[in-house]
């Protein structure tokens, strides 16, 4: 029996293992991450308001991150013709674009790196932008639009059929190794809009135990406030009353 548990656990333990490895999950200050508040069965945290975490929550103790830490966003059904918000940092400086580090390219006024859909040339939110895949210690191309869209379908009923996504370059943000983390306001962005970061203890284009990654399991995603939820369920309970009146006249008007 003891040898079944060590069969069928071990594994499960060192998968787990290379899932947090070298990670820089996306929380909040209400919602830190890991493990963080999933809203998708146990992966993605869901964000309310503009403030997010970045967490350093694995690694190495003195694993410092290189400049510039790459925030991304991918924001559905825009292609494109996104503006993206500004941002505010707690600790360092932030810009939008920015000057693309040797072997990456996006756009260095709007931050836009690409376009991606079910069937399109890009397929993972790193690879628009020219990043090395992380698969080999923790989040492969698991920032893909599959999980993307299944998320945004499964948690706010959203049907994505793209993902505008976006880049920001952080710069001094104290990410110095396992734990620390820094925090980054948007001025604001669109329900079912993904965040996650990509981070270096080298020079880019860095590569295997020295790239820092968002898995999609801590990921952000912006859902809405509860205060949005509860008008939007009493606009539903108000709707679904007025049609129940309405049949009812009908129904008597017909049968006196």
């Amino acid at each position: 029996m003891r040898r079944i548990l060590q069969i069928v656990f071990i594994p499960l333990f060192l998968a787990w293992g290379n899932l947090l490895a070298n990670g820089i999950f996306v929380g909040s200050p209400s919602c830190p991450a890991p493990p963080g508040c999933p809203v998708f069965g146990n992966e993605v945290n869901g964000i309310r308001g503009n403030t997010y975490t970045l967490d350093q929550a694995t690694g190495m103790p003195n694993a410092s991150m290189t400049d510039p830490v790459l925030l991304i966003i991918g924001v559905p059904n825009v292609g494109g013709t996104f503006s993206a918000p500004s941002i505010s940092i707690s600790m360092g400086s932030a810009s939008l674009g920015g000057t693309p580090p040797s072997g990456l390219a996006w756009n260095t006024a709007t931050g836009f790196a690409g376009t991606m859909t079910s069937g399109g040339s890009i397929t993972d939110a790193y690879q628009a932008l020219g990043l090395s895949d992380p698969s080999s210690i923790n989040s492969g191309n698991s920032e893909n639009f599959a999980n993307w869209s299944a998320a945004d379908s499964g948690v706010l009923g959203l049907t994505a059929t793209n993902f505008g996504v976006y880049v920001y370059e952080l710069q001094n943000t104290g990410l110095v190794g396992h734990p620390s983390s820094v925090n980054v306001t948007f001025g604001g962005l669109p329900v079912g809009t993904f965040v996650a970061a990509y981070g270096c203890t080298s020079s880019f284009p860095c590569s295997g135990g020295n790239i820092y990654a968002t898995p999609f399991t801590q990921a952000g995603l912006n859902v809405p406030e509860p205060a949005t939820l509860l008008i939007l369920a009493t606009d539903l309970f108000w709707f679904v009353g007025l049609v129940f009146i309405a049949r009812r006249r009908l129904r008597f008007s017909f049968f006196p």
